[in-house]
């Protein structure tokens, strides 16, 4: 039997998922999230999923250069450069310094004032010439540019790679490589290359403000670094931005996209930063800026700001005993906040530390970068840990974090409120837990193996719980006691702490400065062919949670007046059907729906049965059945909108035939895979292809 609709998660794009069947597009799914969201992808890492626009900056690595202004900077001949005590042979220039003359080679090339140039050259000193200084400059006896000391150039034997970065001013005239030391010495110069740095002004640069080797330096500097192109930012719209700071000395520094209207999170320490900026207000200034707020010293890096436009469905993989799953699901999920407003960076003051030292950029994080924190204890005591002080409405919360042993195994997560709730202690040697028991309601946790030694460890407070008191994870040298001996190395890698006003533990959100929100995801009006009078709604799903509803599934005319209707609620899988308004009775079955299950929903008049995993669990003889073509939308929701489904979706089908016994015993019995396998051996040939295809991009997600 080939079903009217077939979804198995493998393509999507901007708002849709694509279903397989029917390949007209018709079966296709409308999706929604206005906001960014993260996904586990096939390799097991943490990424951002969303649909964003091209790049807004230009020369955000601060990498372009221009055009070649040295004329045989290879000396292939002996043409172009003046000499004195030089000569110009075998590709190579030599200078043979004589006592108190002058020795040189230059060459004429007007360098405009006030921009910033790039030399680079190989130098090799010959006889008589270790501990011999030359010099590059950009004329004689200018007292700028060159002359300074980052043009001076201490020779020695072997090849030397020369890169010189100065500022062009007005007695930029000549590119002159001479001798500095008295005394007579020779040496090479080799491959002279002089180029401007961001030739076409990508970065307008305010006092303190310079760009070399790859980076915007900013030297205590108050003043700001400006995009030159005007109105990159528009007035009511949403930017995801990204920048690094690295080789941080002092001060403070922030991004504006809009004057100080809208403005980004001061920075005061190296690190990678991430922020979602909404442009509030009138127009001040529309373009991309650094504003050094306290004398700030340090380098901006890896700029990057791109509209947020809408979203795509997420794919996401389960990940079993630290193994990625060779197919994705479709994960659909609630609004969630992190209410850590630094969830990776643990130097920042929100986060207390209490006999532990920080180091940023540690080691590779799950999302394959070197962002991850070391945690080392720096001293002996009761406690070893690092606590955000938060204030939090009454709400069962969830705490989570992604660590990794590195040196010690023992670590623990708490919520703190007016009781105690109790502490969860995780042994990354064994994935074992030990829970100890406060005087409210008893916490529950999880331990999730992922690739390369990570872990991502949760702690659920038993009870909604108000709080005022730190919340965080800490180190100790066994479980069931706090207690820790420092050692000063050994410590282990954290990354990515969240806490959540949740029963349970969704996907990453990434905070930096602020509390972040992922919004709820929608997904819906799917419109196959179907007859109606009889047929099989199919899923393979689970919950988040075995308390309350993970919401519906439903096959409608747009209502819920007319559906046949999934539902997990409460540990109980509920099909109905509703006929002109009037519901034949509930088909319920009691199963942990943590777990994936295969349902199926079957409908004809007076033959409704509900089948979870390979049986018949519920049924109902009686009861008329809809007339023709009357359901024709497949949703996430009940079917007129509201009670979305949160959880995770292997597969979907709907058959316009009232499967038989041995047909619904194979389909709710057998695993995703063999799904997928089971329709290609038994549907049509276009099917086999359309699924094939399915193969094809699922295995390449």
């Amino acid at each position: 039997m080939i079903p009217s609709l077939l979804q198995i998660p493998s393509a999507v794009s901007d708002s849709k998922l694509h279903s397989v069947l029917p390949n007209n597009g018709k079966g296709d799914f409308t999706f929604d999230r206005s906001t960014g969201a993260t996904r586990i992808n096939k390799d097991g890492l943490i990424e951002e999923v969303g649909y964003f626009s091209s790049e807004l900056v230009q020369n955000g690595n601060f990498s372009e250069l221009g055009s070649e202004l040295i004329v045989n900077g290879d000396f292939a001949t002996d043409t172009n450069w003046d000499k004195l005590n030089a000569t110009i042979n075998n590709g190579k220039a030599t200078i043979n310094v004589v006592d108190g003359a002058f020795s040189f080679v230059n060459q004429d090339k007007s360098l405009t004032s006030g921009k910033t140039f790039k030399l680079t050259a190989e130098v090799k000193g010959l006889s008589s010439s270790s501990g011999k200084e030359i010099k590059f400059q950009d004329k004689s006896n200018n007292t700028g540019g060159l002359t300074s000391a980052n043009g001076t150039i201490t020779l020695n034997e072997s090849l030397q790679n020369i890169e010189i970065y100065w500022v062009a001013n007005s007695n930029s005239a000549q590119i002159i490589v001479s001798r500095v030391s008295s005394g007579t010495y020779s040496f090479e110069i080799d491959n002279v290359s002089v180029k401007q740095v961001d030739p076409n002004d990508r970065w307008i640069k305010e006092t303190g403000w310079s760009i070399a080797n790859g980076k915007a330096i900013g030297t205590s500097t108050t003043a700001k670094l400006l995009s030159s192109s005007a109105n990159i930012i528009e007035l009511g719209k949403t930017y995801l931005v990204e920048y690094e700071i690295s080789d941080y000395v002092s001060g403070t520094v922030r991004v504006e996209l809009n004057g100080n209207n809208d403005v980004g999170t001061t920075r005061s320490a190296n690190g990678v930063y991430v922020e979602y900026i909404t442009i509030l207000g009138s127009a001040s200034d529309l373009r991309v800026v650094f504003d050094g707020l306290q004398a700030f010293t340090g380098k901006i890096d890896n700029v990057s700001v791109v509209e947020v436009q809408g979203d795509r469905p997420r794919l996401s993989y389960d990940i079993t005993n630290g193994v990625v799953e060779k197919q994705p699901h479709l994960l659909l999920e609630p609004s969630s906040t992190n209410l850590f407003p630094f969830s990776e960076d643990y130097t920042q003051s929100n986060w207390s530390k209490d006999n532990v030292t920080i180091t940023q950029n540690a080691g590779i994080s799950p999302e394959n970068l070197n962002n991850a924190s070391k945690m080392v204890v720096s001293s002996n005591g009761s406690l070893a840990y690092i606590y955000d002080s938060l204030t939090s409405s009454s709400s069962i919360h969830t705490i989570s974090a992604f660590v990794k042993a590195d040196g010690r195994n023992i670590v623990w997560l708490y919520i703190a409120s007016g009781s105690s709730n109790g502490t969860i202690y995780f042994d990354l040697s064994d994935e074992s837990m030990q829970v100890v028991a406060g005087s409210g309601a008893t916490p529950t946790g999880t331990i999730t193996a992922f690739p390369n030694d990570w872990y991502k460890l949760t702690y659920t407070t038993g009870s909604a719980i108000s709080f005022t008191g730190g919340s965080g994870v800490g180190i100790s040298d066994a479980k069931g006691n706090l207690s820790v001996t420092a050692d000063g190395t050994n410590g282990v890698l954290i990354y990515g702490l969240q806490l959540e006003q949740q029963s349970y533990t969704t996907s990453y959100i990434p905070t930096a400065g602020t509390t972040i929100t992922r919004a709820a995801e929608t997904c819906n009006n799917s419109k196959p062919s179907v007859n109606s009078p009889e047929g099989v709604l199919y899923a393979e799903v689970k919950s988040f949670s075995e308390t309350g509803s993970a919401g519906v599934f439903t096959l409608s005319d747009g209502s819920n007046s007319n559906r046949v209707k999934i539902e997990l609620d409460g540990g109980v899988v509920k099909g109905r059907v509703d006929v002109g308004g009037s519901g034949i009775g509930l088909l319920n079955y009691t199963v942990g729906i943590t777990n994936y299950l295969k349902i199926a929903l079957k409908w004809k008049a007076s033959d409704f049965e509900l089948w979870v995993n390979g049986s018949a669990r519920a049924s109902i003889t009686s009861g008329s059945s809809f007339s023709a073509n009357t359901l024709n939308e497949v949703s996430f929701d009940r079917g007129d909108g509201g009670e979305d489904f949160y959880g995770k979706v292997k597969g979907l089908a709907v058959y316009n035939e009232a499967l038989s016994e041995s047909q619904l015993m194979q389909l709710t019995g057998v695993t995703a895979s063999s799904i997928y396998n089971n329709f290609v051996t038994r549907t049509a040939s276009f099917t086999v292809e359309a699924l094939n295809e399915v193969k094809k991009v699922i295995d390449n997600l």
